[in-house]
């Protein structure tokens, strides 16, 4: 099954719109140097609102964060682009995702995305910056009863 699909309205992915995709499709399928390529050395990463509380990070701190953090937590992550907007240097994307959390639960959340790319001297588009909007209450939600589950699975085993 595809980790990525793309709503019928998107058509023929720009070489800017396929540097996103390569870059959710890493994160789909955990694979840490196919994520660190699709990213410019001037990568950085922003979750809004910024209510949140989730700080910037740049490209060495979410990598880092993918693997020590999200990539434990979410499995069979799937993405589903349902529109797209662009110009030479920036997507914009609304999307969805679900996958299944560490204890067995399933995750779901909508996205909106401003992402920066670049063209590199190799010809290839990498994202220079993602600003990800997410739905606010679901991650709350999901995020809250996630902690409170592995905790509990955490006392079962001691």
């Amino acid at each position: 099954m595809p980790r990525i699909r793309l709503n019928d309205a998107i058509g023929n992915p720009s070489p800017q719109l396929q540097a996103l995709i390569r870059w959710l499709d890493a994160i789909a399928t955990e694979n840490v140097q196919d994520l660190e390529d699709s990213m410019s050395d001037e990568f950085y990463h922003q979750v809004y609102p910024l209510s949140l509380g989730r700080s910037q990070r740049n490209k060495a701190e979410f990598l880092a964060y993918q693997q020590s953090q999200l990539m434990r937590i979410f499995k069979n992550v799937e993405f589903v682009l349902d529109e797209a907007v662009q110009n030479s240097d920036t997507v914009c994307m609304r999307g969805s995702s679900t996958a299944t959390s560490a204890t067995g639960h399933p995750y779901a959340n909508e996205y909106a995305v401003f992402a920066g790319v670049t063209k590199q001297p190799d010809g290839r588009y990498r994202v220079q910056y993602v600003k990800e909007f997410v739905d606010s209450k679901a991650s709350i939600d999901f995020f809250t009863s996630e902690k409170k589950r592995q905790e509990s699975l955490e006392k079962s085993h001691l």
